[in-house]
This record gives C-alpha cells, sequence and structure tokens, in this order.
C-alpha cells in the first residue's frame, strides 16, 4: 500500500511538472506573440513614441525626453490633432536647421524630439522660443 502511495505520489508530481512546463511554453509563446504584434504595429504614434524611447543623443535625460513628449503630445490633444501648414513647418524646420542643438539634421539636443515631426504639430514649440 505505501508503495502504491508512493508511486502515486510520483506519477502525481510528474504531471504537475508536465503541467508547469506546458504552462510556461504557453506563457512564453503569449510573450512572444505580444511582443511581434508591438514590433509589427504601424500606428503612428506608438512608432513615435518607440523612435524617441530609443534615441539616446547626449545631453538629453530620459525623464526629461518624457516630460517634453507627452507635453507635446497633450497640447497637440487638447489642439484636436490639428497639424501646421506646410509652409509653417517649412519655415519652423529651416529655424531648427540654423540651430546649434540640432543633431544631424534630425533631433533637438534640449528637448530630445525628432524636429522633422515636430514642426508639424500646430501646438508645439521650440524650447528656445524661436518658433
Amino acid at each position: 500500500m505505501a508503495d502504491e502511495i508512493n508511486q502515486l505520489k510520483k506519477e502525481i508530481s510528474l504531471w504537475q511538472g508536465k503541467y508547469r512546463s506546458m504552462k510556461q511554453k504557453y506563457m512564453d509563446l503569449e510573450q512572444s506573440t505580444i511582443k511581434y504584434r508591438i514590433r509589427k504595429r504601424t500606428d503612428s504614434f506608438w512608432s513615435i513614441v518607440a523612435v524617441f524611447l530609443n534615441s539616446s543623443e547626449q545631453g538629453t535625460s530620459l525623464p526629461r525626453k518624457l516630460n517634453m513628449f507627452f507635453k507635446t503630445m497633450w497640447a497637440w490633444a487638447r489642439s484636436g490633432f490639428k497639424l501646421s501648414s506646410e509652409q509653417t513647418s517649412q519655415a519652423r524646420f529651416e529655424i531648427c536647421k540654423a540651430c546649434p542643438e540640432l543633431v544631424n539634421n534630425k533631433q533637438c539636443n534640449l528637448c530630445g524630439c525628432f524636429m522633422e515631426k515636430k514642426v508639424k504639430i500646430e501646438s508645439a514649440s521650440c524650447p528656445l522660443k524661436k518658433w
């Protein structure tokens, strides 16, 4: 009788191990599916967020970049997601091109924003108040 009980305990233990293994495989699969979906997402907001958070130019800390990013996005949302005219965007970007804080003709060293995108947002402003 004791042998049978020990045998049943071993079988239960074996099944519990298989269950944990299967559960872990399912969770890994679910996580990889979620990661895949996030990577493949083409929504412009999330691609802007991803580019913004993955950039690491000198002079701009992540907390400052996040603060500036969400301030800009909040102001943009309050304005009804209005975009500036093509002429205004070009004029703003020309001002940015002349600024020494622009890194690689793309990113502002003060706010961390990618200026080709930011100049198109009507409610956005330059951290140096140039526009």
